[in-house]
């Protein structure tokens, strides 16, 4: 079985990790961001501390116009961890010490008054940071430090840090993206199969499935997309009766008329001869047989003019209560001679229906009298159950007899189709009255297995 290209995959590992990478490179500019602050508070400590004690040292060389012992003191002091020079000018800025001797005579930029203290500058670029502080004796001041410190350590970590990042977000990715691919292959290879099932159910197979299968969404659509085939099936079978059914009604009601004719001339001529006095015995018998067959091909012509078809009547509130009582009553010696003892399960409030009277009539005999010869002769039980559902009367006929093959049960609503020996009906009962169900609006359904009884269910609108 091919499948669709995974799209759908696809598209969600693309749209899982555009929608993360703003995410990660968020938190990865916060990171920078707060770890270059903690540096620069950091610096800012470290550098004010090591210019005070310079400052606080040196001060009486500055004095004292010591500068020797000032030179000898701040090469010392360059000894200490991440300073790269330190510079002491006069208070004019004038350099009378510097880390490096070659600058010494030379000038640097210092506040006028030397009230200010200049803040730390720092330039991860250079990997240098910078502060300028006063060296004050009381509220004199007596020169500048100026202090340059080496943060590559800085930098280093800046860098050790994105690196960090990246590889957690490298490998985060990975781990996301493996955790996408099956998610999406739990979802999207259901979803495929059941592609290639809708294709073949498009041509007409109806027998495909889905398979059940992923999360619970899923299995859940699968569920729902096997009924619809199951559904979409069934609908493709009444579809397919229908039609036939109305092909072979209006062919039916050709050949009625066709035949009806002559058969009504070979009635009357029957009749005549039937009357003629020279004729004895045998020849009458076999002209009582003659009228009996064309009595009978009469009424199955008469059955074949109301197929799917019936005779037209007035529509007026039916009381399916009081009618079916009305069969039962005429029909009680039939039904007791066959030890057949009959349920009344009716609803309350069961409204009339809109509906022929007679006709509908004929189609509750057509199914009691079926319900009735399905049952042996050692006797049984019809249950007649009515209830309301909406807009709807539903009637069921259920009997305790010898129940319908599965076979035979598509079967049972097609003209001339029975299950009783050939002398004993015409096969049009049940047909008929699926006519003049479907003209009533209505559904007639049957379901019945082998030796566990039969239930028809009808279904009538109440307008």
């Amino acid at each position: 079985m091919s499948f669709a290209s995974p799209r759908l995959r696809l598209v969600l590992i693309l749209a899982v990790t555009l929608s993360i990478l703003p995410v990660i490179a968020i938190i990865s500019w916060f990171f920078t961001v707060q770890y270059k602050e903690a540096a620069m508070i950091h610096l800012n400590h470290y550098a004010v501390t090591v210019a005070e004690n310079v400052a606080s040292a040196e001060a009486d060389f500055i004095i004292t116009e010591n500068y020797a012992s000032l030179q000898d003191s701040i090469t010392s002091f360059q000894q200490r961890v991440h300073v790269d020079s330190i510079t002491v000018t006069t208070p004019e800025g004038t350099i009378i010490a510097d880390t490096e001797p070659e600058k010494l005579g030379s000038s640097l930029a210092v506040p006028g008054d030397g009230s200010d203290r200049q803040k730390i500058r720092v330039d991860f670029t250079t990997g240098l940071a910078e502060t300028l502080l006063p060296i004050r004796v009381g509220n004199t001041t007596i020169g500048w430090c100026n202090i340059i410190l080496d943060v590559g350590y800085v930098q280093a970590g800046l860098v050790s840090m994105k690196k960090r990042i990246t590889a957690v977000t490298v490998i985060a990715l990975s781990l996301i993206s493996v955790l996408i691919y099956f998610f999406s292959t739990a979802v999207t290879r259901p979803l495929e199969e059941m592609m290639v099932v809708a294709e073949h159910v498009a041509e007409g197979d109806f027998d495909q499935k889905a398979r059940v299968a992923g999360v619970l969404e899923i299995r859940r659509l699968a569920e729902v997309f096997n009924l619809m085939i199951m559904a979409v099936k069934e609908r493709e079978h009444r579809l397919h009766q229908v039609q036939k059914m109305e092909a072979i009604g209006i062919l039916s009601s050709s050949i009625a008329h066709e035949f009806g004719n002559p058969l009504m001339g070979i009635n009357f001529l029957l009749s005549d001869l039937k009357h003629m006095s020279c004729l004895d015995e045998e020849h009458q018998r076999l002209l009582d047989l003659g009228l009996e067959e064309c009595n009978r091909m009469k009424k199955l012509i008469r059955d074949l003019k109301c197929f799917y078809r019936p005779s037209t009547g007035q529509v007026a509130p039916v009381g399916l209560h009081q009618l079916i009582d009305d069969i039962l009553l005429f029909q009680k010696s039939f039904l007791r001679s066959r030890k057949i003892e009959v349920v009344k399960a009716y609803g309350s409030d069961i409204p009339a229906v809109m509906a022929v009277e007679d006709q509908i009539k004929q189609v509750l005999v057509n199914l009691l009298l079926n319900a009735a010869e399905s049952i042996d002769e050692d006797g049984g039980i019809v249950t007649i159950m009515t209830e309301v559902d909406r807009e709807k009367v539903i009637v069921t006929i259920h009997d305790t007899g010898a129940g319908i093959s599965l076979e035979n049960q598509d079967d049972i609503f097609m003209p001339f189709f029975s299950t009783k020996p050939e002398v004993s009906g015409t096969g049009l009962g049940l047909s008929v009255s699926y006519g003049i169900v479907k003209n009533h609006k209505g559904e007639i359904k049957v379901s019945s297995s082998p030796d566990q009884g039969t239930t028809f269910t009808l279904i009538l609108p109440i307008v």
